[in-house]
């Protein structure tokens, strides 16, 4: 989704990884993650980074600027997600990308659980992708894609501590989950969604 000629921008950036990662490749030209938590120190000429509170307006951001938007594991941790989403809309250029995670709370997994959400912090969780597309679509967004992620199990404690023994067999069991989500994505963790800004 990237082009050698992108500016990248990286919303709830955590450390930083994908910025440095697409500028360091060339995957993109430029990239600025903001973050409350932002790594600061870690900058460098084609990676900038700033401390922000994504629930707070970016007005200090212009219009049209990004070619790429990266939301990723961010919108569910939100109050005001449709103002997030305007933001992201308006700082798009025409046709540009945003690439976004969004949980599901409705799969067979979080039904047995009793709706218990994936993570305490979680402010949202969606019933089904077609919910939060509906969402993408009403600020101005047209839908490129979506695909499950992984599968939602009991078992993913277990799966990731197998890493600690072998990494061949966490690996193995990794694709298992995931090959099950593309089999059964309404029991998917949640979905990666391609969107472009009209």
């Amino acid at each position: 989704h990237c082009r050698p000629d992108d500016h990248m921008l990286d919303l709830g950036c955590g450390l930083g990884l994908h910025c440095a990662i697409a500028t360091s490749r060339h995957w993109v030209a430029f990239a600025v993650g903001i973050d409350k938590n932002a790594p600061i120190s870690r900058e460098t000429q084609n990676c900038h980074y700033t401390k922000a509170d994504l629930e707070q307006p970016l007005a200090w951001i212009a219009d049209d600027v990004y070619h790429i938007v990266l939301a990723l594991d961010i919108i569910e941790h939100l109050h005001n997600r449709t103002h997030f989403l305007l933001e992201c809309h308006r700082v798009l250029v025409t046709g540009g990308r945003l690439l976004i995670t969004a949980p599901n709370g409705a799969s067979y997994w979080r039904k047995r659980l009793g709706g218990q959400r994936q993570d305490a912090d979680h402010k949202v969780e969606y019933a089904c992708a077609d919910a939060f597309t509906a969402i993408l679509e009403g600020v101005g967004f047209t839908v490129k894609s979506v695909e499950p992620i992984t599968l939602d199990t009991p078992l993913a404690g277990w799966i990731d501590l197998t890493a600690v023994f072998s990494l061949a067999l966490y690996e193995r069991l990794a694709r298992w989950r995931v090959t099950q989500a593309s089999r059964r994505p309404e029991d998917s963790t949640g979905w990666r969604i391609v969107a472009c800004a009209r």
